[in-house]
């Protein structure tokens, strides 16, 4: 096992120990991601396809006054983790994730994580 899976490893434990359940920091709520989709040739348009990824457990947090720059609208925005090894798809710009009181933010940017092991998604309330 490399360095970098054993830390991977390391973080998905740490996000069952916040709690995934609806008393927990890391509670299961759903990813979308949007791809890039499907012609369709009577309305001559791309429409876009959506995969549900149901019960993914993440963090969602307001974002912390250091983290804060010219993008980021402190009313709508948060900050979300996610470990990387409960997420099937890495994420992009433009996915969605719903929250259990059906409030949809939109994916805005991908902050860093050197070691590969969490997605840092700032993301915005539509």
């Amino acid at each position: 096992m490399g360095f970098k899976s054993l830390i991977a490893k390391q973080v998905q434990g740490a996000m069952r120990t916040l709690g995934t359940d609806a008393d927990g920091l890391a509670r299961k709520r759903v990813f979308l991601s949007m791809s890039e989709g499907v012609y369709n040739s009577a309305a001559r348009t791309v429409e876009a396809v959506e995969t549900r990824h149901v019960g993914v457990p993440m963090v969602l947090s307001r974002f912390s006054l250091n983290d804060i720059d010219d993008e980021v609208r402190p009313q709508t925005d948060r900050v979300v983790l996610i470990a990387s090894l409960d997420l099937p798809v890495a994420p992009d710009e433009n996915d969605k994730i719903e929250d259990t009181d059906l409030v949809i933010y939109t994916v805005k940017r991908i902050l860093s994580d050197p070691a590969d092991a969490m997605y840092k998604i700032h993301v915005r309330r539509e």
